[in-house]
């Protein structure tokens, strides 16, 4: 039986593609904020709530559905101190209606112990729906560039 192709989704009108741009950016940074906070239902506001939602780590840790994704969130939160600030920068939004496809660099700042900071960088790309008016993730990927990349500087295998 011949495989049966859809149409391509439509991609907004430019307009529209900026303010999804500016909703989708203004989600991640209260995102961070709750991070840094450690503000476990005000993070999980930001989610999907299905058992379609998946995270994926770095290391290979696949985290499915959102009542599995807030259980490792509040471990998470019980292990570590709060965060400084984290940072989102080189964001790029591509929307088609109620879903956007999202990358980032992402930036976590650290304080130590002994007072100096420890700089932590990352990488995000997800994909984001609009639940109500308000942007959520479905899906993400957070990766830590290896020791020997720079951000941006991944290398295929």
């Amino acid at each position: 039986m011949p495989v049966q192709h859809q149409e391509a989704p439509v991609r907004v009108d430019e307009r529209q593609a900026q303010l999804d741009a500016i909703e989708v950016r203004a989600t991640l940074l209260e995102m961070t904020k709750c991070l840094r906070e450690q503000d476990l239902p005000g993070l999980m506001g930001y989610y999907v709530n299905s058992p379609e939602t998946t995270v994926i780590g770095s290391y290979g840790k696949c985290i499915r559905g959102y009542d599995a994704l807030r259980q490792i969130f509040a471990e998470e939160f019980s292990k570590q101190a709060p965060t400084d600030m984290t940072t989102i920068n080189s964001t790029q939004v591509i929307s088609y209606g109620t879903v956007a496809l999202v990358s980032a660099n992402t930036t976590r700042f650290v304080k130590k112990e002994d007072g100096r900071t420890d700089i932590q960088s990352a990488r995000f790309s997800g994909v984001m729906e609009k639940h109500d008016g308000h942007w959520k993730v479905l899906q993400s990927h957070f990766s830590i560039p290896l020791k020997f990349e720079e951000t941006g500087q991944a290398k295929a295998t």
